[in-house]
């Protein structure tokens, strides 16, 4: 990967123009850590970008961006900027810039605005070298001013402080305190995204506190609450886990707060389901069949975290796999045949029919076969 983004730096130097790497890659660099991904930035207009490279598309016309491919690699090649003013909180209205210098001092964090050139040699205007050492997460300029251009910044402090393990330093986070209110602006997409992101980080448990205590979350009281109960017993959790902790202690989705598809919204019902029935300690064989054991698993973490968990997973899934039938679609009869061996129209009764002989398979008894399943729900008699 870093060979082909040196590639892209020499096209630009032989044809004229300045390119580095900057951001995350380097501070991974000097991390001693694999980077993912390489972002380029340089003096050369979008449309000579183009010119340059063969193999290329835009990413964003509006933010001056190309991605330029190179021996399987994808880099993200943009034009110096600089950031006018920002509307809404959030989206700047940017122009181009005339130097690396002053794309550098529109940038987030100092410790991902420092540089690097086709020799490796590092380019640092903002002290980001000496933040990296120190393990620091520090605002570049105005603490204050950039987390109110831009407010999702704040949750990408905490983000950092996650992954890296560095400490977010004193006036950078009474600057997000002070900015908290301005969340508000950010869309629960981006809420959504970065907070999915956080909680899988290495050094997340080591921040939630800070993060909570800052009040960028006041916003969201049914997923701060969450929060606060994860915090004082903690386990690694994702965003599908915090949306089911969130929503069973509301006892309702929490789909206010968080846009969630139809399939995740279906998910959090089985989940609260079983965590409804497993609280009661009366899980029965029947709220097993058609078994979600994902769902059950995610039930099961909840009432841990929640400490009313009475039951193991290894315990359920026993119970499960001595069930005579695991699915509706395993019993030997189905509508078809009792509305056939009871002349029944299609009517409500089919279903109950049904039921009922799925419970004397569970309850009763009765073999799974087509004549018993019948006689029984005849005669009430087992064959």
């Amino acid at each position: 990967m870093l060979e082909g983004a040196l590639k892209i730096l020499n096209q630009f130097s032989v044809n004229g123009y300045e390119g580095y790497i900057v951001g995350g890659y380097v501070r991974d660099h000097l991390l001693n850590k694999k980077g993912k991904d390489i972002d380029i930035t340089t003096n050369c207009l979008p449309e000579t970008v183009r010119d340059l490279f063969d193999d290329n598309f835009y990413q964003s016309a509006k933010f001056k961006t190309v991605t330029v491919r190179i021996d399987g690699f994808q880099y993200e090649v943009t034009t110096y900027r600089t950031d006018m003013h920002y509307s809404d909180h959030r989206h700047p209205k940017t122009k181009v810039a005339k130097s690396l210098k002053s794309d550098v001092k529109r940038r987030d964090f100092t410790c991902n605005a420092i540089c690097m050139d086709k020799n490796m040699t590092i380019i640092d205007y903002v002290g980001g070298v000496q933040d990296v050492k120190n393990n620091i997460i520090r605002c570049v300029g105005n603490p204050y001013r950039r987390f109110n251009e831009d407010a999702l910044r704040m949750l990408r402090a905490f983000r950092f402080a996650s992954r890296l393990n560095f400490v977010i330093e004193k006036k950078t986070y009474n600057a997000i305190k002070r900015n908290a209110h301005s969340m508000q602006y950010v869309s629960k997409e981006r809420i959504r995204d970065e907070l999915s992101k956080m909680l899988l980080e290495p050094y997340f448990k080591d921040n939630l506190k800070l993060m909570i205590e800052s009040g960028i979350l006041r916003g969201m009281p049914d997923t701060l609450k969450a929060l606060e109960i994860l915090n004082a017993n903690y386990m690694d959790i994702n965003i599908i886990d915090l949306f089911a902790l969130a929503s069973f202690i509301k006892k309702e989705p929490i789909s206010s707060e968080f846009i969630m598809s139809r399939k995740e919204l279906k998910f959090i019902d089985e989940v609260l389901r079983y965590a409804k029935k497993l609280i009661k300690k009366n899980i029965e064989s029947r709220d097993l069949l058609e078994l979600n054991e994902e769902a059950l698993g995610v039930a099961l973490k909840v009432l841990t975290i929640l400490g009313q968990c009475y039951y193991k997973k290894e315990d359920i899934m026993l119970l499960y796999n001595t069930l005579p039938i695991k699915s509706e679609k395993e019993l030997a009869i189905n509508g078809l045949d009792i509305k056939k061996a009871f002349s029944l129209d299609d009517s409500p009764i089919i279903k109950e029919y049904v039921d009922k002989a799925i419970d004397a398979v569970l309850f009763y008894g009765v073999k799974n076969t087509k004549t018993a399943l019948i006689k029984y729900l005849k005669e009430g008699k087992n064959e």
